[in-house]
């Protein structure tokens, strides 16, 4: 009675085999050998057929070791190089390789575990924002492009006014292209969305983290002036080894109408800088006002009674509120001597906060 079983010839070593589960030996060549039931060798063969070649292609796998079995993968010598390549490539994808073929829902699913490109570990990208949030975005800028400018959308969804910008220009192109009939590759956005593990906008929030250098506070300080002489808000940031706000403020522009800059994009997708007399919500665009050619309303200056520069002074505006009993708390005169010395009516605003001030409970009671 014949029966086969495999011999490995080393380089510097011979070695029986009596089952597929032997141990490997290393720069060893697979061959085919019949044997009788004594065990002696018989016949030895030069070459293995095609379907016996396919057979020792296969990873041998020790369930003991705990392996993928890769490791354990032997290739015949009589392979070429890329024939051989080939068949560990796909040994690899059969087994180990095949618990990254699908995508997990709002995860990445990378060989190297977080790190996209292994043999860049440094390479740590955060996962991108999902295309129906910057749609959210861009919605609430067309309902009030005044109100919902960069600075107060990143504020809201917690990322750079730069990237609110980005969007906003996207989405313009975008709604563009599609106004003009061309088709957007909807599908292989989501498709990138689920390999680079964006998350879901209704379960997870978007946040990019800000880098806001630590205020430190100083113990107080205190400096002596003469009453006549001009201290201004730079002298004040000056003393504190601070940027002045009016500098700041100007460079940030939070409340600045923001105009999408891009050329060809219709007004229904970009608003231009129009007057704040506008109805959003009862459009169909949504976004814009009937009268956009509307003068933008200013408030009335206030009436002078006179002028003094000798009772003016370089730094206050002095307010005077009528006290006596002719007046109802929320209709008392307030007057406002200005820093040139000229004596106004004081403001809505001004008025309301003085009779605030002297009368805290009866300026609502009054009214």
């Amino acid at each position: 009675m014949l029966r086969s079983c495999w011999i490995l010839r080393s380089k510097s070593i011979s070695s029986w085999a009596v089952s597929l589960g032997s141990r490997n030996i290393h720069n060893s060549k697979l061959v085919l050998a019949e044997t009788d039931s004594s065990g002696d060798l018989l016949s030895e063969a030069a070459k293995v057929k095609e379907s016996e070649k396919e057979q020792a292609a296969q990873p041998q796998v020790k369930e003991a070791s705990g392996g993928s079995g890769f490791e354990n993968f032997v290739i015949p010598e009589e392979l070429d190089v890329k024939e051989a390549a080939l068949r560990r490539a796909n040994a690899w994808l059969n087994r180990e390789g095949a618990r990254f073929k699908n995508v997990v829902p709002g995860s990445t699913n990378y060989v190297g575990g977080k790190v996209p490109f292994p043999l860049n570990p440094y390479f740590r990208p955060s996962p991108p924002m999902s295309d129906e949030l910057k749609d959210r975005i861009y919605h609430r800028y067309l309902s009030d492009p005044f109100r919902n400018t960069p600075h107060f959308l990143g504020r809201v969804y917690k990322i750079s006014y730069k990237r609110v910008e980005a969007i906003l220009k996207l989405k313009a192109i975008e709604a563009t292209m599609l106004d003009k009939g061309n088709a957007l590759q909807k599908k292989f956005q989501k498709g990138m969305e689920n390999v680079l593990g964006v998350p879901d906008p209704n379960k997870a929030t978007f946040y990019e983290p800000f880098k806001v250098s630590p205020f430190k506070i100083k113990n107080p300080l205190f400096k002596t002036i003469n009453e006549f002489e001009e201290f201004t808000p730079e002298d004040a940031a000056k003393e504190l080894n601070k940027e002045p706000f009016a500098e700041i403020e100007k460079a940030s522009n939070m409340n600045k109408f923001y105009e999408i800059d891009y050329p060809g994009l219709p007004e229904k997708f970009a608003p231009k800088r129009v007057t704040k007399e506008f109805i959003s919500s009862g459009e169909k665009s949504g976004y814009y006002a009937k009268n956009r050619n509307a003068p933008v309303k200013t408030p009335p200056k206030p009436h002078v009674f006179g002028k003094d520069s000798r009772l003016g002074n370089k730094r206050w505006d002095f307010v005077f509120l009528d006290t006596s009993k002719d007046f109802e708390s929320k209709d008392k005169p307030v007057i406002v001597r200005k820093r040139d010395g000229s004596l106004v009516e004081a403001t809505e605003s001004q008025r309301k906060q003085r009779i605030e001030q002297r009368y805290p409970n009866k300026l609502h009671t009054s009214s």
